[in-house]
């Protein structure tokens, strides 16, 4: 899962990282579903290279989730994914919270809230 605004201003945010790696992803797990929520206008480009790339049928694009709904929504995944460059993220931290594994990137500062696993 992972949570992020869709506008295509803000790509740092690394959901088409995700969805470039789900082909190889899938291989281990054909089940695999990524659900993305958020809204924004490059929701389309998004899901055109989950068609291109073969795996349209594993990302789920959830929409606009309500604050309210957001823990539930946390609590169904699996595991939290964000491949971000954009520093320090909330939404890890959310994720955390709500008791699931969260990936990041590292090359810049939303590894901090990871704390190396700690």
């Amino acid at each position: 899962m992972t949570l992020a605004r869709l506008w295509s201003g803000d790509i740092y945010k690394g959901v088409d990282v995700t969805i470039r790696a789900l082909p190889k992803i899938a291989q281990v797990f054909p089940e695999v579903r990524y659900f993305v929520i958020g809204r924004g206008d490059n929701q389309p480009r998004l899901a055109k290279l989950a068609q291109d790339l073969g795996v349209s049928v594993s990302v789920v694009f959830a929409g606009f989730v309500p604050e309210s709904e957001l823990i539930e929504h946390y609590r169904l995944a699996d595991a939290y994914v964000m491949p971000s460059q954009e520093g320090f993220g909330i939404a890890y931290l959310e994720g955390m919270a709500c008791g699931i594994p969260v990936l990041s990137g590292d090359d810049d500062g939303s590894a901090d809230p990871l704390q190396n696993g700690k």
